[in-house]
Formats: structure tokens, sequence, C-alpha cells
């Protein structure tokens, strides 16, 4: 099998995932969120089923951050209403979506085996300081799609300290596969090494000091990948404007598309771009979005056969060559 160049050398070009980092927190920011919200009564009906969205939405519009206390950003607060009320239900339906829309050939994948997993990424994975906006339903359906899909090269462009990328490789390792991980960031790059490592898949992936076009551009050296997995973010002041936020989708896209292989499937997160509930904070984060991902969208409309929306928490694109 070719491997990537284990290069640790590569001067980045642009950031992505700068890293984001609390005092008082570490990991996916969901458990952050769980923590914060359980004691509020609106919350705990909203899980339950007992109250609806629209409701909680407006409750979050009479209250103010003091309600709060401060450890919830904005943004957290109203993610909630995009929580599924069941992330094993969630995937199910989105891999129906998918296989209606033919970019899977089966929705089946080992649930258990992914319980078994989980438990493990809980006692194992060193968050290392960092945060992660990866949610639960989001973890499963990247270990689901890799164990239907079963690549054989993969790679993740903007990994950040690897959580996401974590999830497909027991698939992965099962299938004899590979996967290369690449981000600028060599702190958040050091942290991903060490729980690759920890969770016995160091010789099915590694993980590159690179900003992804420089890497395809001047260091893949004619390999080909079947399945990518996109979450980078550059920084607000990137001299090229185009580099800046989910911007930077365009660009990596554009010069990643060479080195997919015929069928191959790109998953990108954050395509968050419609709202389940009407509200000030997502109407003005959906604009935003449409902004920064509107020629990322019109490329993928041109350039892929089947594309797939999948309304998790943050959003999640499917697209098949």
């Amino acid at each position: 099998m070719t491997r990537a160049p284990r290069s640790e050398k590569v001067t980045p070009i642009s950031s992505s995932h700068p890293g984001f980092m609390r005092a008082d927190f570490s990991g996916p920011v969901y458990e952050l969120i769980q923590r914060e919200l359980l004691p509020h009564p609106q919350y705990q009906g909203l899980r339950a089923g007992r109250i609806s969205l629209a409701e909680y939405g407006r409750f979050l519009e009479r209250s103010s951050e003091r309600s709060f206390g401060t450890a919830l950003t904005e943004n957290q607060r109203n993610l909630v209403t995009r929580f599924p009320h069941s992330e094993e239900v969630f995937v199910d339906e989105a891999l129906k979506i998918l296989h209606d829309g033919g970019i899977i050939p089966f929705v089946e994948y080992p649930k258990e085996a992914f319980a078994v997993f989980r438990e493990q990424v809980r006692a194992t994975f060193d968050h290392g300081g960092y945060m992660t906006f990866i949610f639960p339903e989001e973890e499963r359906l990247v270990f689901a799609l890799s164990h239907i899909l079963r690549p054989k090269r993969a790679l993740f462009l903007g990994s950040y300290y690897g959580y996401w990328g974590i999830w497909m490789l027991p698939a992965l390792r099962s299938g004899a596969g590979h996967a290369t991980f690449i981000d600028p960031n060599p702190q958040t790059n050091a942290v991903a090494r060490m729980n690759i490592s920890a969770l016995g898949f160091a010789e099915y992936a590694n993980v590159l000091d690179a900003e992804g076009t420089h890497y395809l551009n001047e260091l893949l050296a004619g390999e080909s990948f079947d399945f990518l997995l996109l979450d980078a973010e550059g920084p607000d002041d990137a001299p090229d404007p185009e580099y800046r936020g989910k911007r930077v989708y365009l660009p990596l896209i554009t010069t990643a598309l060479r080195s997919l292989s015929p069928g191959a499937t790109v998953m990108v997160h954050n395509i968050l771009l419609r709202g389940s509930v009407r509200s000030p904070y997502f109407e003005r984060l959906i604009r935003k979005n449409s902004e920064e991902l509107g020629a990322f969208m019109d490329f993928t409309s041109r350039h892929f056969s089947r594309r797939e929306i999948i309304d998790s928490t943050e959003g999640i694109g499917v697209f098949k060559l």
C-alpha cells in the first residue's frame, strides 16, 4: 500500500481550527451544554419531548445571557434546538436518505461495535485541553458510513485534534485501509497522534503538519483517495479572503478533486444552511453560512453526481462523485 509521506516539517500556509480552549472544560461541547443546561426545566422538557422546539426557542428569546451564567455562548445555547431526540434513530434516517439518494449501497452498520468503541473512546481519548463541535449523531454517522463504504484511502482536511476522524478508523483497520490527517496546527496534531496511537491505530493513520492545498499540490505525489472528510476553517484575517472561515472549503475541494478516485465520497462538516426552528440567531447564522459556502455548494452541484444535506446539529453534506 502506498502511504502518504510522513513529513513533520511542512510550513503551514494558513490556519484551520486555531484551537478552542477553556480553562475548565475540554472535549465535545455537547457535554458542556448538557452540564450547564440540565438544571433548566425548559431544557429537560425539550429533551424529554414535553415541550416543542418552538417553545424552547421562545424561552431562549425571553432569556438573557445571565439566565445561563457565562459558561455557554449564544451559539451553544441555540444549537440545542438541533439536537435529535435519538441519535441512533437520526442516523438510521440519515442513512436511508443517503441510500435513497444513491450515495450508499445499504444502510446496515455494526451498532453494537459502535457502542463498544464509543466506550473505549470515552475511557481513552485525551482531548488535550481542546473543545470540539462534533456532536454524538455526527460521530455515529462517520462510523456508520465508513463501515458501509469500506474506504481504502481516506483523507481528512482540517483534522484539528483528530476527534471526528477517529470514528472512521475502526472500519479502516478492519479493511486494511489507511487515513491521512492534515492540519497546519502542530499543537492539535500532537494531540491527534497521541490518541491515534493510544487507541491502537498508529499503523492505519498518519498526521501531517500541513495546509491542505499545499499538501495536495506539493506532497501528494499522485495518490488518490476514495473517502474525504472536510472540516477546515481559515482565520478571519487570512490574506486571501477565499481562505477565511468556511470559505476555505472551495479552494480545498477544488484542489482535492483531482486526487479523488471515481465514485469517491466526500463528507463535509458545518453545512448548516437551513433551520428547523425560526429564530433570529439561526436566521443570522444561515445568512452567514450561505454567504461563505455559496461558491462551494455551486462547485459541488457541478462536479458531484449526488448530493445530500443531513440536518445534524452542525449540518453535514455528503457528496458522491
